[in-house]
């Protein structure tokens, strides 16, 4: 709300940079000046936000140029552009988005119980499963290929192993799904 421009920088990644994406929100969200994202720097604009004053506004990011052949995946920091007044306050920290973003046709699931891991793999498209997708757990040796039913099952290591990310391949498609979205959790 009330904001003239986002400064946007965009970071290319693969899903073997979740760990070190992990890593880099802890240590961003502890200090004024954070470290830069894994990944290779491949946008860093201006955008201008339409605004009326003091009211909520949605601001488009176009990123299709940024993924080959639509698909990829992307870490995202976009904060606020500091104006005269803000800059005036002293302790005036701005929100900051820090996010994975995922451009991919491969939909998954996982049910984990207490060594297994069954996963699912589907099209997002319209929804069929998925034979012969590649799957691998992160950091580890779990790994397995999807059924005629898009399904496989995964021995899940040992807990000290920290294993905290599925990662899918189907061709040149690639998909990451962590345990849960909290940056401070496991996954």
């Amino acid at each position: 709300i009330n904001y003239d421009a986002l400064s946007v920088q965009a970071y290319a990644v693969g899903p073997e940079d979740w760990l070190a994406y992990r890593t880099y929100l802890q240590k961003a969200d502890r200090t004024d000046d954070p470290p830069d994202p894994p990944g290779r720097r491949v946008m860093n604009k201006r955008v201008s936000v339409e605004k009326d004053a003091d009211r909520l506004v949605e601001t488009a990011i176009d990123l299709s140029g940024l993924l080959e052949e639509g698909r990829g995946h992307l870490i995202l920091v976009i904060e606020p552009e500091r104006n005269v007044l803000s800059s005036l306050k002293r302790r005036y920290r701005p929100q900051v988005i820090r996010v994975w973003v995922q451009a991919s046709d491969i939909a998954l699931d996982a049910f984990v119980e207490s060594e297994e891991m069954l996963a699912w793999a589907t099209s997002l498209t319209d929804g069929t499963p998925l034979k012969g997708v590649s799957l691998e757990l992160l950091p580890g040796k779990a790994a397995a290929t999807t059924d005629s039913d898009g399904l496989a099952r995964l021995t899940l290591p040992k807990a000290d192993d920290g294993a905290i990310v599925l990662v899918a391949r189907h061709g040149k498609e690639t998909a990451v799904l962590p345990p849960t979205g909290n940056r401070w959790g496991g996954g």
